[in-house]
């Protein structure tokens, strides 16, 4: 388990990039165009075809202001939380050779905020697994 110094990241900005990932996901299940008419309609088309820039504007901005390595931070959490790495070392060795997971990567997984989350965890740093994404007011 590494030490939560070695972040640059704060938890704060993870736990709130994760719950912007969350209300996409949410909003992409919800809204997507499986309308069973073929076989490939699935979460995962809607989620790659998904290409309007306000439905994505949340989250994207939070990570276009990140640095470098911050990004790098996200990508280590994500794969020591999807258990490709055993450690946040090891996670971020991954991270820096494959370049990510990147902002795309994470727009693809709807699993993405868990394993963010999952893998503060696992750092030491709590990350919230109660995060529901930010409701707008009605």
């Amino acid at each position: 388990m590494a030490d939560a110094t070695s972040l640059t990241i704060g938890a704060d900005e993870v736990r709130a990039f994760a719950a912007q990932l969350k209300a996409f996901h949410g909003k992409a299940a919800l809204t997507g165009q499986n309308d069973g008419s073929n076989e490939t309609d699935t979460q995962q088309d809607n989620l790659e075809l998904t290409d309007k820039a306000g439905e994505m504007a949340g989250f994207r901005g939070t990570y276009g202001e990140m640095n470098a390595a911050k990004r790098l931070d996200l990508a280590a959490l994500t794969l020591l939380g999807m258990e490709q790495a055993s450690t946040f070392d090891e996670a971020m060795t991954i991270a820096k050779d494959r370049n990510g997971p990147d902002l795309d990567a994470f727009r693809e997984m709807p699993l993405s905020p868990n394993f963010l989350l999952s893998g503060l965890d696992q750092v030491g740093m709590p990350g919230g697994d109660d995060i529901e994404a930010k409701r707008e007011p009605q």
